[in-house]
């Protein structure tokens, strides 16, 4: 049995604590449009945000 190096175990980790921030999110949002209000979405410095944009990267600077 061959055991996983040590940057794929941190890219495990990191990649299921994503999936933890996103089932919070999605439950945050789920629970405050029951409510009929508007979700408190903040950034990564904690500033509030209008919503959500799903976009694919196209370019360095340009999405779509």
């Amino acid at each position: 049995m061959t055991a996983i190096s040590v940057e794929t175990a941190r890219d495990i980790a990191l990649a299921y604590r994503e999936v933890e921030v996103g089932k919070e999110l999605l439950t945050d949002i789920d629970e405050a449009l029951t409510r009929h209000e508007q979700p408190d979405i903040r950034d990564a410095f904690g500033r509030r945000i209008g919503g959500l944009e799903l976009s694919v990267p196209s370019g360095s600077t340009t999405r779509r």
